[in-house]
């Protein structure tokens, strides 16, 4: 990486810019965020000249996905409730789902039919991506809900928790086929890598990768030194994006978990993510910024 070129994508413009809190990216380029304020900002591309804010939230924003041709995003907040909103020109209300307490995490399954939204008492729900009813409510863990994603072949969800545990479940009948005992660590973000494993960055800097199979630990790397908000697999397989709130962006081989790129910022980050077809990158931060960062 011979060069980094940095452009502003957004900021917002006010005495108290909201913190920026969540992120996601099409595979065709489009982006969105969303805000501690409730809002969820999408833009058609990836400039800042078309974009439009979505308002009905009325809590920080924890989670934000495109779906099928980036016409429609899902949304869970900490208002207690997983949103289905359409982005077309045609003007329609968005479909509601309602939780017991905050919602914090969220997940969709490849085929685009079902999601998950796990929530702070530890519940996670399934729910249908047409209707946006519950398929089926699942207790799945004691404490809030940090992280999901589905299996490749969408027949498993997997949900991991602040008390560092991780749950693996069928969801032919719904039944937990898996229990994995993670690190005595708040695990603040977790991300499916290509090799029937995953990556589960913790509350202390620390990124651990753990096999599906046996939940054994197949890497621990030190690459910050606060909590790892946000990670992203490069669309070559073969590094790491990450952010923290340590005021850094590093990128770093998935192998080896050597550094290759350190970015730092004036105050933390709280997503990150590779564009699916560029040598480029975008940092969304506390201070209210989604950075666009090309590499040459």
């Amino acid at each position: 990486m011979s060069s980094l070129e940095k452009s502003v994508l957004y900021s917002h413009i006010g005495a108290q810019p909201p913190t920026l809190t969540s992120m996601t990216i099409h595979p065709k380029g489009r982006l969105a965020c969303g805000t501690m304020d409730g809002n969820v900002i999408v833009f058609s591309g990836t400039t800042s000249r078309s974009k439009k804010t979505l308002q009905g939230h009325t809590g920080l924003i924890s989670d934000v996905r495109l779906l099928g041709e980036g016409r429609r995003l899902v949304s869970t907040s900490w208002d207690c409730t997983t949103r289905l909103w359409y982005l077309g020109k045609e003007q329609r209300e968005p479909k509601i789902m309602n939780h017991n307490t905050e919602v914090k995490s969220l997940a969709i399954d490849p085929q685009n039919s079902k999601g998950a939204s796990g929530a702070r008492d530890g519940e996670v729900k399934v729910f249908s991506l047409k209707s946006m009813t519950c398929i089926r409510n699942l207790q799945a863990h004691d404490s809030d809900v940090s992280g999901l994603f589905f299996s490749t072949d969408g027949s498993r969800l997997i949900s991991t928790s602040w008390a560092g545990e991780t749950n693996i479940w069928d969801l032919s009948n719904y039944e937990r086929v898996e229990n994995i005992k993670g690190p005595p660590v708040r695990v603040r973000s977790v991300h499916p890598l290509l090799d029937n494993s995953f990556l589960m960055g913790l509350h202390d800097g620390k990124i651990m990768r753990i096999s599906l199979e046996d939940g054994s630990k197949l890497g621990e790397f030190k690459i910050h030194n606060d909590i790892v908000s946000s990670m992203m697999l490069e669309p070559s397989g073969k590094r790491i994006l990450s952010g923290s709130w340590d005021r850094t962006v590093r990128i770093w081989s998935l192998d080896s978990g050597h550094e290759e790129l350190k970015v730092q910022l004036p105050t933390g980050i709280s997503a990150v993510c590779w564009h699916p077809k560029r040598t480029q990158f975008y940092t969304a931060d506390f201070s209210g910024n989604l950075l666009s960062w090309s590499l040459d």
